[in-house]
């Protein structure tokens, strides 16, 4: 009985644990952008940004920047899908399975591959396009969610069989 009991408890905290970390990712900033005399500063997260200038802040959407459909912007786009698919299969799994964990840090990793191909499709890479440097924050710190989870689901998975 008591075994049966630390098998649900690891289940049950695994799967939270895996939605926790793909929700905390979609609000996590993948990069910070400046210009390079300082009037034009930004942070871009999986589906939106926030940019600073002069005259103001503003919030723009990922869809205002379908304007501008380029090889970036669709990589881009695949990789907030990634997080987002990640996001909806651990809402959806019905088990308590560590397939679904192994899963959602396998997309995570994607994403971020995702996102790295594209930040370096758009601004080279060194980071630095004519006067905007780009530092990529969140992609290591994606990439380290990914490792734990896809870490943890194998132990967990060595542990049940």
């Amino acid at each position: 009985m008591v075994g049966r009991l630390a098998k649900f408890r690891s289940h049950a905290c695994m799967t939270r644990s895996n939605l926790v970390l793909s929700v905390v990712v979609e609000v996590l900033p993948v990069t910070l952008f400046f210009t390079h005399p300082f009037n034009k500063f930004g942070v871009q997260f999986p589906l939106f940004r926030i940019e600073g200038t002069n005259s103001g802040y503003s919030i723009i959407p990922i869809t205002q920047d379908l304007n501008f459909v380029t090889l970036w912007m669709v990589l881009w786009i695949f990789g907030a899908g990634m997080i987002l698919s990640g996001i909806i299969l651990a809402l959806l799994e019905p088990e308590h399975s560590p397939k679904n964990f192994r899963r959602s840090g396998l997309l995570l990793a994607v994403s971020s591959i995702f996102f790295l191909l594209s930040i370096l499709l758009q601004y080279n890479f060194n980071f630095y396009n004519q006067e905007t440097v780009v530092i990529p924050l969140g992609i290591p710190v994606m990439l380290l969610f990914s490792w734990w989870m896809i870490k943890r689901s194998s132990t967990t998975i060595s542990m049940v069989e």
